[in-house]
C-alpha cells in the first residue's frame, strides 16, 4: 500500500507547482519590464526620442509606410530639433 500512496500524491506536469525559478524568472520579468518603462519616461523628460515608439506609432497608424531606419530616425530627430541653431542664449 506504501506504492499507491505515492503515486496517488503524484502531480501530473501539466499542473505542477510554481517552483522557486519560475517565481524568480517572473520577479526579473517584472522588474525588466520596470526599469524598461523608467529609463523610457527618463528619455521623454530629458527630450530623447523614443524609437521604439516612434516603430510602433508608424505600425499602428502608418502601416503604408515603410518606417525610417534607426540612424535615419536619429539624424532627422537632431535636424529638427537643431535646424534653427542652438536654443539656448549661452
Amino acid at each position: 500500500m506504501r506504492g499507491e500512496s505515492s503515486v496517488g500524491s503524484r502531480q501530473s506536469a501539466g499542473s505542477r507547482e510554481p517552483s522557486a525559478a519560475d517565481s524568480l524568472s517572473t520577479h526579473d520579468s517584472r522588474l525588466t519590464t520596470l526599469l524598461r518603462t523608467v529609463a523610457r519616461a527618463m528619455r521623454q523628460i530629458a527630450g530623447m526620442p523614443d524609437y521604439a515608439g516612434y516603430l510602433q506609432h508608424q505600425r499602428r497608424c502608418h502601416p503604408d509606410r515603410p518606417p525610417l531606419g534607426e540612424r535615419e530616425f536619429f539624424a532627422d530627430y537632431l535636424r529638427a530639433r537643431y535646424a534653427d541653431g542652438p536654443n539656448r542664449c549661452c
